[in-house]
């Protein structure tokens, strides 16, 4: 009976493995991932609202301002206290009595008065919401290249994952061989057939290679780390699915450069700093604006008794403001030649490296080529020498000489595979 029960948990428990099986994560589902969770990505899309919200505010500009207001006033003082009166519309004959002008009694005014404005025009608030407009659009394009960005980094990362787990795989295999080399040293040792120098050796090279398989899992912990940080990764393990390692045409972009959306970044910030020197430039010109104001006056609180209005139109011109938008607008004009300086060697620059990414895949696709046919020799190599060994015809270190060699040919394999895949997704990126 005890043994049918142990027989059932192990059923259940593997029927429960099959119905829950860890989950891979592929590399589409890690961008997407990083879409939704990385803060760069998000704080360029505060970036993005915050300037949007900018804009916005420009609306003033094209919008009436209104504002209502109260207030309480009590005065005896003689210009004031008329004006009151005469503000309230109780202005008798008796009130131009010289004594009464000069010595008013205590006064009382409930004035509550609704403003009014707008501006008619002003050509330098208009290219000022412009610039802001520009500005908006800047950042929409920033946040874009930084998506672009933080997925080429997401993949780089990935790459490098699975590429520590195969070092991991790699390390291991090397693990088993460097043991049953040292115990056919030892053996071969106890026998007389070598000298304790090549057990020794034998050892040394086990005791390494064990060192460097712990050293590559905590390559792959912190690879891991850093990818789940990039994802917004929230679980304890991480499971990678392998991708597929061939040159893929559908890589490529053949998008002009100047329309990648950092270059167009910097075009339409330039855009907006033109917008606001000229903004700065009709600081000159003559505006105009109108405003008027509804008020009511009594002596009594919460009454809208005696109301007016006062209303006009305005024409205003800032002559002269000591030479400050003089030297704005050169700082301005060097801001302007700055960034077209900056666009002009950002496009150089990625002309450049767009060119040294192109030669080194064919670069990388050549040492591919190289690595398999030295790989394949290398194993041939160490077989030979190795079954020379097992028949005592072979020293140790010539045999762990030779395996290290093709464990070496192997990574210099993988790392090369990997770098090809990396800078497949580099030149998309320079290119996208």
């Amino acid at each position: 009976m005890k043994k049918f029960i142990i027989i059932l948990l192990i059923g259940l428990q593997s029927l429960f493995a099959q119905e829950n099986p860890k989950p891979n994560l592929d590399l589409k589902e890690a961008i997407q991932m990083a879409m939704q969770n990385n803060h760069k990505i998000q704080i360029a899309s505060k970036n993005t609202a915050e300037a949007k919200a900018m804009y916005n505010q420009t609306n003033a500009f094209l919008l009436p301002h209104i504002n209502a207001e109260s207030a309480y006033y009590s005065t005896d003082n003689p210009m004031q206290s008329f004006g009151f009166t005469l503000s309230k519309k109780e202005i008798t004959q008796q009130d131009f009595n010289p004594i009464l002008l000069n010595n008013p009694e205590d006064t009382k005014l409930f004035n509550t008065k609704i403003n009014a404005g707008i501006s008619i025009l002003n050509t330098s608030n208009l290219y000022q919401r412009k610039a802001a407009k520009k500005n908006w659009q800047m950042q929409r394009f920033i946040e874009q290249r930084t998506a672009e960005h933080m997925e080429f980094y997401v993949a780089k990362s990935y790459i490098d994952a699975l590429l520590s787990r195969k070092i991991i795989e790699n390390n291991q295999h090397r693990l088993k061989v460097a043991e049953a080399i040292e115990q056919l040293a030892t053996n071969f040792k106890n026998q007389g057939i070598i000298l304790e120098a090549d057990a020794l050796e034998a050892n040394i090279y086990k005791e390494q290679v064990h060192l460097e398989l712990k050293q590559s899992k905590n390559h792959e912990k912190h690879q891991l780390l850093l990818l789940k940080h990039l994802i917004g990764f929230q679980e304890e393990e991480l499971f990678l699915e392998e991708i597929h390692l061939q040159p893929t045409k559908s890589l490529f972009s053949n998008n002009s450069i100047e329309s990648r959306a950092d270059i167009s970044a910097i075009k339409t910030g330039i855009e907006a700093l033109k917008a606001t020197k000229t903004a700065t430039t009709l600081n000159w010109v003559p505006s105009v604006s109108a405003f008027g104001f509804y008020e009511w006056n009594t002596e009594d609180v919460g009454k809208f008794d005696n109301e007016n209005y006062f209303a006009g139109v305005k024409l205003s011109w800032n002559i002269f403001s000591g030479s400050q938008n003089i030297f704005k607008q050169k700082q301005q004009k060097i801001a302007i030649e700055k960034n077209e300086t900056i666009l002009q060697e950002t496009l150089e620059k990625t002309t450049i490296e767009i060119q040294h990414t192109t030669d080194n895949i064919e670069i990388v696709k050549n040492a591919i080529q190289v690595y398999e046919t030295a790989l394949l020799q290398a194993e041939k190599s160490f077989e030979i020498r190795r079954n020379r060994f097992e028949q005592g015809l072979e020293k140790a270190s010539d045999v762990l000489q030779s395996e290290s060699m093709v464990s070496t040919l192997k990574l210099k394999l993988l790392e090369t595979k990997y770098q090809l895949q990396t800078l497949q997704f580099y030149l998309e990126f320079l290119t996208k």
